[in-house]
């Protein structure tokens, strides 16, 4: 029985440990938080780490959320990283953008795609805390990256599927930076995934997309061997 109470401790913890802890928590949170009326979750205990923790949530801040641990007699937290960095609004932002792209091309994009992500590029330190999103005034570059199925393996195909997401995201009032695309060759389900011959775009500047399909292919091959990133599988 003792073996069986320490082999559970050890993945849950100890529930007397955890009470003493929630109370350490908490007088760390007022001492150092006081003005953000946090919200904290249930003190859990971290068997990867062998330290307790919780989350918490400001009520007056969507971004204010971050981690509060204890390990060795010492209560720490992630405030820092995560919310002074804006990384906490910087993965909103990044988040609803990518559900935006993802819901305008899967809907309106006329091909099949294997991989969609919106992301937003740049210092974090720009953004504006609880800021809702709004493309418009974004101080960050928006970057898409997308890999769509096709038999037709050539730059010049490339450049038409670029064109024509460009000009679909362009209707949409959403104007890309920078894209990423593969084409990825249709494979049957009993090859392994990846295995077939694919080609890659990889972080091509928007500015350099033109409706002359001749000067855009150009402009691919170019950016191609300036980025020496064209790999085939």
């Amino acid at each position: 029985m003792v073996f069986v109470f320490i082999f559970i401790n050890s993945f849950t913890g100890n529930p007397v440990s955890a009470f003493i802890v929630s109370g350490k928590i908490k007088d760390y949170a007022e001492a150092n938080y006081n003005d953000m009326d946090l919200e904290l979750s249930e003190v859990k205990y971290n068997f990867k780490n062998s330290a307790y923790g919780c989350h918490v949530q400001s009520r007056k801040s969507e971004d204010t959320n971050f981690y509060i641990g204890y390990s060795h007699g010492r209560v720490s937290d992630d405030y820092e990283y995560e919310v002074a960095n804006h990384f906490t609004t910087y993965r909103r932002l990044s988040k609803d953008f990518n559900d935006m792209v993802t819901h305008i091309i899967e809907k309106e994009y006329p091909y099949e795609t294997t991989l969609i992500i919106g992301d937003l590029l740049g210092d974090t330190q720009q953004l504006t805390p609880d800021a809702p999103l709004n493309l418009k005034d974004m101080p960050l570059q928006l970057s898409l990256n997308v890999s769509v199925l096709s038999d037709n393996q050539s730059d010049e195909h490339l450049a038409a599927l670029l064109l024509e997401l460009h000009q679909l995201l362009l209707s949409n009032d959403i104007t890309i930076d920078e894209y990423t695309i593969r084409l990825e060759e249709p494979m049957p389900e009993e090859k392994k995934p990846g295995s077939g011959y694919n080609i890659y775009l990889v972080d091509f500047p928007a500015k350099y997309i033109t409706e002359d399909k001749e000067v855009l292919t150009a402009a691919i091959n170019k950016h191609k061997l300036e980025s020496n990133k064209n790999e085939k599988y």
